[in-house]
């Protein structure tokens, strides 16, 4: 019989600013997980005035900040260096992870990889009906081990655009970055597109500034002491399950 390998601490990363609507569906994510491991959830909160608590599971630990770090870069890599985790995963406050995602990250990680991308993920520009594509969210559902990311020097001070910077450091050691060549089933990932959500992903393409976006949030996120309840608002599994294969 083969040796049993130890299952690796992970520790998922998710950077919050004035959203906690969607972060208590990323919470709910992450207590959905099946890993059989131990895993963490840092949540690094840097908008002011706002202290952001929940105190239903110590796996989950929340970090407030009361001023703005200077670039979406710098607060990647502090996030990462409050975990503890051998294995980091990115879970984005705004998107939803499947219950497999931990599970399935760590297994491609284990059988070589420093650096897990995978093709194919869900996507929804609303909240009903989530699309099946191959190769078209990239940095958002990477997993990759502390290692590289020490050896690498961690995310670009960027104000954007810092997970692709991040990627081509690690590029450049000759680790591999590209796509897995995995089917349909490592979809694990709902990334959400909706109208009425300001996305970091509007920096890179000219719809705001940093500050601009900074601007555009404060118009609606609530200031105080906010108790999170962390829930899933949809059955998203269901929805994925229903408009074609989703993973297990």
């Amino acid at each position: 019989m083969a040796p049993t390998v130890p299952l690796p601490r992970v520790s998922c990363i998710c950077l919050t600013f004035g959203r906690p609507w969607f972060l208590e569906e990323a919470i709910e994510s992450f207590l959905r997980q099946d890993y059989p491991g131990e895993a963490e959830l840092i949540v690094l909160n840097d908008f002011p005035g706002q202290e952001l608590t929940y105190n239903g599971d110590s796996r989950v630990r929340m970090i407030n900040r009361d001023d703005r770090f200077a670039s979406l870069g710098d607060k990647r890599n502090a996030a990462i260096e409050f975990g503890t985790g051998e294995v980091i995963l990115t879970w984005d406050d705004d998107d939803i992870s499947l219950p497999g995602r931990i599970r399935r990250t760590v297994s491609a990680i284990q059988s070589g990889a420093s650096f897990y991308r995978p093709s194919w993920s869900w996507i929804s520009t609303n909240d009903q009906h989530p699309r099946l594509e191959f190769e078209r969210v990239s940095w958002p559902q990477c997993g990759f081990t502390r290692e590289l990311f020490h050896r690498v020097g961690g995310f670009p001070a960027r104000y954007s655009g810092e997970d692709r910077g991040f990627a081509e450091r690690v590029a450049a050691t000759g680790c591999p970055i590209g796509f897995s060549r995995g089917g349909p089933d490592e979809a694990t990932l709902l990334y959400r597109l909706w109208p009425d959500n300001p996305h970091a992903s509007g920096i890179s393409t000219g719809d705001y500034s940093y500050a601009g976006l900074r601007a555009l949030v404060e118009q609606m996120a609530p200031r105080g002491t906010i108790a999170l309840k962390p829930a899933w608002r949809r059955d998203y599994q269901m929805l994925c399950d229903t408009n074609g294969l989703t993973a297990y």
